[in-house]
């Protein structure tokens, strides 16, 4: 708006509650929260595993049961997520145990395979589901997997 202003603060609050804008204020802020940041991951407890294997399905949500079918069909075990944020503590090591890891989520942009490449560097091979408007196909995605395992997997 022509004329107009922006004001911006980076007011914090002291232990009394009361405004305070002071850079040490602003630290110890940060500091507590990243100590609760810390503690949290410490105790959400990894993802629940169901079958075994050394490919596994990942999938968060809804979409549970159907890749549970899925990963019992196939002989592969299924990693399912119920807490997406913050990522618990050891996760990477969980992950890291399997030498195909395959996403199924309703969406195009493979939202949680890219934050599990973001917070633990590893990469989700399988990268599988589609946005359409309609729940995930277990036939469909079972027939997908065996599409992509019949070519050789390369580390």
């Amino acid at each position: 708006m022509p004329g107009g202003e922006y004001l911006a603060n980076s007011d914090e609050h002291d232990q009394t509650g009361l405004i305070d804008e002071s850079a040490q204020t602003r630290q110890e802020n940060n500091q507590r929260r990243l100590h609760r940041l810390t503690e949290i991951k410490r105790n959400i407890p990894l993802p629940e595993v169901n079958g075994k294997g050394d490919k596994a399905i990942i999938s968060w949500g809804s979409h549970k049961y159907i890749a549970q079918e899925v990963a019992s069909h196939l002989g592969l075990a299924h990693i399912h997520f119920n807490h997406l944020w913050p990522l618990p503590t050891g996760l990477d090591k969980l992950l890291g145990t399997y030498k195909q890891l395959i996403s199924i989520e309703n969406n195009e942009t493979h939202q949680l395979a890219r934050l599990l490449r973001q917070e633990t560097g590893l990469e989700i091979q399988i990268q599988l589901g589609e946005d359409l408007g309609r729940p995930l196909n277990p036939t469909e995605l079972t027939t997908q997997i065996k599409n992509y395992n019949s070519e050789p997997v390369e580390p």
